[in-house]
């Protein structure tokens, strides 16, 4: 085979070979990514989250004798499986909320034994109660009345506001049994 020869076909393989093996070209994009955060708060029970209608929790007052007289005081925990307070976050523009709490119930029961315009009941008897937007207990919800609860630290998780009272004053015992009474608790801000 003469040298022409040789050469056309070395040229002819590399031309094969180039044509066989595709180039490549990278190609280059962008993703655009997105999250938009609306002005609100969340509630979390110690469960999660929660959304429009749910259980915020308890007001328990623990176990007394039937026959006890003076203050007892409670505030809401969380209505998941651990004891602790329900708990609120709003964003940071958030600088209060509007909490109203209903009458319960009962309300307006058991004014005989003591003060409180809510009251826990067993069967017919009463146990009246009062609950409050703070801690000090000077700030009463009334029925049906949104109170706005200032957040000391906009931002950041704060206690679900209700703190609850009973003011016996009768040293009258009770039926001994459970009481109890059903909140209904609306947070707007």
């Amino acid at each position: 085979m003469n040298v022409y020869v040789q050469m056309l076909v070395v040229a002819s393989c590399a031309l094969v070979a180039s044509i066989a093996q595709p180039q490549s070209t990278p190609v280059n994009g962008t993703v655009n990514a997105k999250l938009v955060l609306t002005s609100g708060c969340a509630i979390s029970t110690g469960s999660g989250s929660v959304g429009a209608s749910t259980n915020f929790g308890s007001l328990d007052f623990g176990t007394q004798p039937s026959g006890f007289s003076g203050a007892i005081t409670s505030q809401a925990t969380g209505g998941g499986t651990t004891p602790s307070s329900t708990q609120m976050t709003c964003s940071p523009d958030v600088t209060s909320v509007k909490v109203t709490v209903d009458g319960g119930q009962n309300a307006g029961k058991g004014s005989t034994v003591g003060a409180g315009t809510r009251a826990l009941a067993n069967g017919t008897s009463y146990v009246p109660y009062e609950v409050y937007s703070d801690a000090a207990r000077a700030n009463q919800y009334v029925a049906g009345t949104a109170q706005t609860v200032t957040l000391s630290t906009p931002g950041t998780a704060l206690a679900l506001p209700i703190y609850g009272a009973i003011r016996k004053t009768s040293t009258s015992a009770l039926a001994a049994g459970t009481y109890t009474d059903v909140l209904n608790v609306t947070v707007g801000w």
